[in-house]
């Protein structure tokens, strides 16, 4: 089996030789949570192979990002758990419906520039409000932001 040999290591592409499967790794901080498996019903031209996997990758984050969530606790900066409906997530409850698109941008991995471009807003619109999505969810940083979303089930 072609992805078999992707994921043992004994092809080293992240291609089956006929061009129709693309294996990817799943990883969160460098720990591996799975693969994606990608078939597709035609071959990849070599040319498009490049944007191709791009796209795949860029697709696999947020699944990984997910999936490191369903296997490990979320600590807060005490150590503490933090549970969904914890008081300590009190804040995230309070997130605007713009806040809300903003953070699901975020999740999907975009930047600032594009969600601005998407939403319709400015980047220093979108900027004011990732630091106020970062302060209702008692985070410092868009991956734990992602994350936190995730868990509470935000979006």
């Amino acid at each position: 089996m072609p992805e078999i040999d992707i994921i043992a290591g004994r092809n080293k592409s992240k291609w089956s030789p006929n061009s129709k499967l693309c294996v990817v790794t799943l990883r969160d901080r460098g720990v591996m949570q799975g693969n994606a498996v990608v078939e597709f019903s035609n071959s990849v031209n070599d040319s498009n192979k490049v944007k191709v996997l791009e796209t795949i990758e860029d697709f696999c984050v947020p699944i990984a990002l997910y999936m490191s969530f369903q296997s490990r606790p979320v600590l807060t900066s005490l150590g503490r758990v933090s549970l969904p409906g914890d008081s300590r997530d009190a804040g995230a409850g309070q997130l605007s419906q713009r806040q809300i698109l903003i953070l699901r941008g975020m999740v999907e991995g975009k930047t600032n520039h594009e969600l601005a471009t998407e939403l319709g807003f400015s980047v220093s619109t979108i900027r004011h409000e990732t630091m106020r999505i970062y302060q209702a969810l008692a985070v410092s940083d868009r991956k734990e932001a992602a994350k936190k979303a995730l868990m509470l089930s935000l979006i």
